[in-house]
């Protein structure tokens, strides 16, 4: 079961009760009362914007939990919330507000590894960022955040590195590592790992395919709907 978080604090300090956000049948026309928690199955990790002006939370698409986690924007002060992803139809596990509140960094499942994306507050589509062959680490959200300048830091992996802490100066930079704790895993010398991909059903499925040094070769199958 995903653990709710129902509370955030703006930059000023004010507590906001996301709760009191109309999502799910729930109109912000009366008192909120404890009958109303009944109303808010779903909802996820609530983040203000730079200004304070906008409240991002993570919803699951159409109120079913059992349905990919999307990425929703209201107002603090109240009103109807707007899905910002309807499109990248991806499992998001984490939305930060950039900087200068124009975007939201998102992190979610992509197939067989972890993405992050690029997405306008106002709507339409995100921008995958081009981490090459490094998959950012996911336990409960995507392990990466944003500084004040907007440079993005998190910790990921390769196909011949376990992980490490890696840097993008911009969401247009290249990743640079900065640690090298695993160094000494990266100069064994490691089986193969490759990315397989297929049709069926009407869906794309996905699988990792391991081949170890004396030709053995052990498949990982993921699917990705």
């Amino acid at each position: 079961m995903t653990t709710q978080r129902l509370l955030s604090f703006a930059r000023r300090g004010v507590l906001l009760l996301l709760a009191a956000l109309p999502i799910s049948g729930l109109r912000a026309q009366h008192p909120f009362e404890l009958p109303d928690l009944a109303k808010l199955t779903g909802i996820s990790d609530p983040q203000f914007s730079p200004d304070g002006k906008q409240v991002a939370y993570w919803y699951p698409r159409q109120g079913n939990t059992m349905n990919i986690n999307e990425v929703w924007a209201a107002p603090a002060t109240g009103g109807e919330g707007q899905n910002l992803t309807p499109t990248l139809d991806r499992d998001v596990f984490r939305a930060i507000w950039m900087p200068d509140g124009k975007a939201l960094l998102l992190g979610g499942l992509d197939g067989n590894r972890t993405s992050l994306w690029l997405q306008p507050a106002k709507g339409g589509a995100a921008r995958k960022l081009a981490l090459g062959p490094v998959s950012p680490a996911w336990s409960f959200w995507v392990e990466t955040n944003v500084s004040r300048t907007g440079g993005i830091a998190f910790v990921g992996s390769s196909p011949d590195r376990p992980a490490e802490l890696y840097y993008l100066a911009s969401a247009s930079a290249a990743p640079k590592r900065l640690t090298d704790f695993n160094g000494a895993v990266h100069n064994l010398q490691l089986g193969k790992a490759e990315t397989r991909t297929w049709q069926a059903d009407g869906l794309t499925h996905d699988g990792q395919l391991y081949s170890s040094r004396s030709g053995m070769r052990i498949e990982n199958m993921k699917f990705q709907a």
